[in-house]
């Protein structure tokens, strides 16, 4: 709906190639119905996908929807200075650079 709504409005169109930013937040909860997340607790995860300024999509999972479609993904995390050892430790010829809205980094 919301898609629908941007399209019509004219604020998104389908031409454009665009990047989605798909960001969820894990909510640990003993509650009969959350399932194992990514983090291995049980919870919900809560998603908010943007594209560029504009709201697509909202949803209170419990799920793993992003496996079970096959989409390709990535994790960010906050970096740290055993993180950045363990990374600096790959050989640079395994990364390859992707483009992230302007940003090209590494992954």
């Amino acid at each position: 709906m919301l898609v629908k709504a941007l399209l019509k409005t004219g604020q998104l169109d389908k031409v454009t190639s665009r990047t989605l930013d798909y960001d969820n937040q894990v909510i640990a909860t003993e509650k009969y119905d959350a399932a194992k997340t990514f983090k291995k607790c049980q919870g919900y995860q809560s998603v908010i996908a943007s594209v560029g300024q504009h709201i697509v999509y909202i949803e209170d999972r419990n799920g793993n929807l992003v496996r079970e479609k096959e989409i390709q993904f990535y994790i960010r995390g906050i970096r740290c200075a055993s993180m950045e050892q363990q990374i600096g430790a790959l050989p640079s010829e395994t990364w390859n650079k992707i483009r992230l809205g302007t940003q090209e980094m590494p992954v």
